[in-house]
C-alpha cells in the first residue's frame, strides 16, 4: 500500500531482509514530448554528476566511498507515452556495519544535495559544468550509433512510429540536444520538481517508521495528480512499410516490427508472453532453432515485446543476399504459432523459463523497486507473484493460437552490408 507524502509524490516501502543493502528510488513521471527527451536526457547527467556540494564526479565518488561504497545513478526512459526519470541510491544496511555510522541518514542527506541543490548560478546550470555534460552525452549519443543493432532498432522505430515522441532514441537527439542552453534545461529541471507525479519506493531491512520522517523532511511540493496515458496506440494497416540503409558493415542487420495490440495488465499478455518464447524469446524458440541452427541464415535471431506500445520486435544479424529468405522463414515460424504447429513439452519448457526468470528477478532490488513503481502506477491491478505465476501456467495452447494470429507485421528495416557464410 502506497502512502502519500504531499499530493502528488506517494511512497511504496517493500520491507526484506533478503538484501545486505538498502535501496531507495525516486522516479519522476510526465507525457512525453521531444522538448522533455531531450531536456531530461541531459539533465539526468547532471543529476548524477554534480550538485552544489559536489561539484565534480570525483567529490561523488569519493563520499559515495565514505559510505561504504554506495551507489547512485540516474536513469531515463520511456514507458509508452510517460517519461521516467529515475534517481537511485543503494547503501549498505546498518546492521551490516559494526560502525555506528548513521548510513539511512548519510543516504537521505546526500539525495537531498544532489536532488534539491544542483550546480547553479544566476537562474541556470553552471556553464562550465553544463557544456561538460553535454559534451560527454553527445559524445555517448555517437557511440551508440556504432552499435549496428541498436542502430537498426532505432531506425526501424523511425519509420514505423507515427508520433515523433516513439520516433526518436529515448534519449534524445544530437542536433537537439547540442542546441540546449543552461538556462532551458535549468527550467526543465524546476518544471519536474514542481509538477511531476513523484513515486518513491524503498528496498531493505527497513521500517516505514524509519523512513517516512526523513521523506516527509524533503522539501517536496504538492501538485496536481497527473493522469497521462501510460500506452501508445498506432492503428493497424494492411501495407508493410520498407526501408533499406547501406553501410560499410561486415554483418548485416534485419529488424521487424510486428503489431500486437495487446497491452501491459490485459488477459491476453500472459498468454502473448508465452507466444514470445516460443517465437523468439528464448534458446529453445522456433526462431532461434530454425532460423539459426537449422537453416543457419543468422547469426542471431530472437524477439521481444513492448507491452507499453502493444509491437513486437524480431532482430537478426545476417548476410545480405540472405535477405528474402530469411523474411520469409521468420514469418514461417510465426505462421507455424498460428496454425498451432507446436508440441506442449516446448510449451510448457517456455513457462517454466518464464517463470523462473521473473522469480530469480525478485532477487534484484533493482527488479522490486520497478514492480514497486508499476504498482503505484497501476494499484487496482493484482500484479502479485503469485498471481503472475498462476496466470503463465494456465496459459493454453488454443490462447497462444489466438494471440499468434493478433500479431502483424508493420514494418522491415534492412541495414545492407556486405559479409560471407553465416557459419563459415
Amino acid at each position: 500500500m502506497a502512502i502519500e507524502i504531499v499530493p502528488g509524490v506517494n511512497f511504496k516501502l517493500i520491507p526484506t531482509d533478503k538484501f545486505k543493502t538498502t535501496q531507495i528510488s525516486i522516479q519522476f513521471k510526465t507525457a512525453l514530448s521531444p522538448q522533455v527527451i531531450n531536456q531530461r536526457s541531459l539533465l539526468a547527467s547532471i543529476l548524477e554528476n554534480s550538485s552544489q556540494l559536489y561539484p565534480n564526479l570525483a567529490q561523488i565518488n569519493e563520499h559515495l566511498a565514505a559510505m561504504y561504497g554506495a551507489r547512485y545513478s540516474v536513469n531515463i526512459g520511456r514507458r509508452g507515452m510517460q517519461h521516467c526519470l529515475t534517481i537511485t541510491l543503494k547503501v549498505v544496511n546498518n546492521t551490516y556495519l559494526t560502525t555506528q555510522q548513521p548510513l539511512l541518514n548519510d543516504a537521505f542527506e546526500f539525495l537531498y544535495q544532489m536532488l534539491f541543490n544542483p550546480l547553479v548560478v544566476d537562474d541556470m546550470f553552471e556553464p562550465v559544468m553544463f557544456e561538460r555534460e553535454k559534451h560527454h552525452l553527445l559524445n555517448y549519443i555517437a557511440s551508440m550509433q556504432e552499435d549496428k543493432q541498436y542502430f537498426a532498432s532505432e531506425r526501424l522505430q523511425e519509420i514505423y512510429y507515427h508520433d515523433r515522441t516513439q520516433q526518436i532514441p529515448f534519449f534524445g537527439t544530437s542536433q537537439e540536444i547540442a542546441a540546449l542552453t543552461p538556462d532551458q534545461v535549468y527550467l526543465a529541471y524546476k518544471e519536474m520538481l514542481l509538477n511531476d507525479s513523484c513515486d518513491i519506493c524503498i528496498v531493505g531491512n527497513v521500517s516505514q517508521e524509519e523512513v517516512v520522517p526523513y521523506l516527509e523532511a524533503m522539501p517536496f511540493t504538492p501538485r496536481l495528480a497527473k493522469n497521462i496515458q501510460p500506452f501508445y496506440y498506432q492503428r493497424l494497416t494492411d501495407n508493410i512499410i520498407e526501408q533499406v540503409d547501406v553501410q560499410d558493415v561486415v554483418q548485416s542487420k534485419l529488424a521487424m516490427m510486428y503489431q500486437t495490440n495487446i497491452y501491459f495488465g490485459e488477459i491476453p499478455s500472459y498468454a502473448l508472453m508465452v507466444f514470445n518464447g516460443l517465437f523468439g524469446g528464448f534458446p529453445h524458440s522456433k526462431l532461434f532453432t530454425n532460423v539459426r541452427e537449422k537453416e543457419s541464415m543468422a547469426y542471431y535471431a530472437s524477439s521481444y515485446l513492448d507491452s507499453y506500445r502493444g509491437t513486437m520486435i524480431v532482430h537478426a544479424g545476417i548476410n545480405a543476399h540472405n535477405k528474402k529468405a530469411v523474411i520469409d522463414l521468420i514469418q514461417q515460424q510465426l505462421l507455424e504459432l498460428k496454425l498451432g504447429q507446436f508440441d506442449q513439452v516446448a510449451v510448457e519448457q517456455t513457462k517454466a523459463m518464464i517463470i523462473n526468470h521473473y522469480v530469480s528477478g525478485l532477487d534484484n532490488p533493482g527488479v522490486l523497486a520497478n514492480h514497486g513503481f508499476v504498482q503505484m502506477q497501476f494499484p487496482m491491478m493484482d500484479l502479485s507473484a503469485q498471481t503472475f505465476i498462476d496466470n503463465i501456467s494456465d496459459v493454453t495452447a488454443q490462447q497462444i493460437v489466438e494471440v499468434a494470429n493478433q500479431v502483424h507485421l508493420q514494418a522491415v528495416y534492412f541495414l545492407e552490408g556486405q559479409g560471407g557464410d553465416v557459419h563459415e
